[in-house]
């Protein structure tokens, strides 16, 4: 039989090195970046608003770096990376266009969008028109006067 030193899990296999998937061309955070799908963008634009969410921020890039990226989609409102008590960039900001066209061709080029050398995923946020939504179907029931 043998023994088990120097074996992986299942018997014949050899553990895996630690950073087998950067050595063989595997995705993952092991590779040094993050996976962002490519092809298609997954959302459809009429249901979507005009403020975006920007994920996997280089720490390099400020939100003057970041506008001025996005404003070859469309004028921007406001434009965040968020910080922690630090003051360091968290890795994530958000872009709000002032027209949903803007938002619309942005989340086009979904797969595409490269900040500082590094791909970041952006996705749509409806926070805001989700309250909006929200709060004109759902209505506070009507209090009762009765003691």
């Amino acid at each position: 039989r043998g023994s088990a030193v120097g074996r992986g899990p299942y018997w014949g296999r050899p553990p895996l090195a630690h950073g087998f998937l950067s050595a063989h061309g595997g995705g993952g955070c092991m590779s040094g970046g993050h996976a962002v799908p490519r092809g298609n963008p997954p959302y459809t634009a009429s249901k979507h608003g005009k403020k975006l969410f920007v994920g996997g921020v280089p720490q390099s890039v400020d939100a003057g770096g970041m506008k001025a990226y996005f404003l070859k989609f469309g004028d921007i409102s406001d434009c965040v990376v968020m910080k922690d008590a630090a003051g360091r960039n968290r890795g994530f900001g958000f872009v709000q266009f002032t027209r949903k066209e803007g938002a619309v061709r942005c989340l086009q080029a979904y797969g595409t969008h490269v900040l500082d050398g590094r791909q970041v995923e952006v996705k749509p946020t409806d926070r805001d028109e989700q309250k909006q939504t929200k709060a004109a179907s759902e209505s506070p029931p009507p209090r009762s006067r009765s003691r």
